[in-house]
């Protein structure tokens, strides 16, 4: 898990300006459904793991299983992430103002 103190984040932008001028800032004003958010936490894998479903007389289960090189475990696997891969992350919405300032 990674993530971004919101605290030194917020002291770290209240002097900072968006640069209009730059090509993902025009490309982003130029739709109106697009929306700049920034990137607070993500979770990736520390080894190669797989995601499967097992239906059993409960009903469907999700499971993660770890998988070594020389002994994979689970039979049912669905998907397989490598190793560093991100599976999850949380954001924060950007709302800029005309004068370049922004906040979360």
């Amino acid at each position: 898990k990674h993530e971004v103190e919101v605290s030194t984040l917020l002291k770290e932008i209240t002097t900072r300006k968006i640069n209009f001028d730059h090509s993902l800032i025009r490309q982003s004003r130029s739709s109106r459904k697009a929306v700049l958010c920034v990137v607070m936490e993500s979770i990736r894998t520390t080894r190669q793991c797989s995601l499967s479903v097992h239906a059993g007389i409960r009903g469907e289960a999700m499971r993660f299983h770890f998988m070594d090189e020389q002994n994979p475990k689970g039979r049912d696997k669905a998907i397989v992430f490598p190793a560093h891969t991100t599976i999850a992350f949380s954001v924060y919405e950007l709302f800029i103002y005309l004068d370049g300032a922004f906040g979360l």
